[in-house]
């Protein structure tokens, strides 16, 4: 059944390495569900380069560990690209969830990611 459908990101990404993560209003939000479903859309690319998205856990907040990869370095091209990920819930989840947005190269691109958490 699903719980929620939310749009967890939407912001530009810029620099090589760089990580950035969802809002911290969300993290709770996220961790009530089983399933994690991910959907996103880039566009405004400036040149090619790799987006990796990752579900992290944590149960104090403070120190967070990676549970899954639900989008593993995807190529970026110069027009609107979009990706679907998801996390399986074979890992029981900490008390906290958020995602982890990384642009491995030099390039920057507007990123927006939708989310949908499902229980079995």
């Amino acid at each position: 059944m699903r719980k929620f459908n939310i749009l967890a990101f939407d912001d530009f990404i810029s620099g090589t390495g760089t990580t950035v993560t969802t809002r911290p209003e969300l993290n709770e939000r996220l961790a009530e569900v089983d399933l994690l479903a991910l959907f996103a859309v880039t566009d405004q690319v400036d040149v090619e380069g790799n987006l990796t998205v990752k579900v992290q856990h944590s149960g104090d907040g403070i120190n967070w560990v990676d549970k899954a990869t639900a989008i593993n370095d995807t190529i970026l091209v110069v027009t609107t690209n979009k990706f679907y990920g998801s996390e399986s819930g074979a890992t029981p989840t900490l008390g906290l969830v958020r995602f982890s947005l990384t642009i491995t190269t030099t390039t920057s691109a507007h990123v927006k990611l939708w989310v949908t958490g499902r229980e079995y």
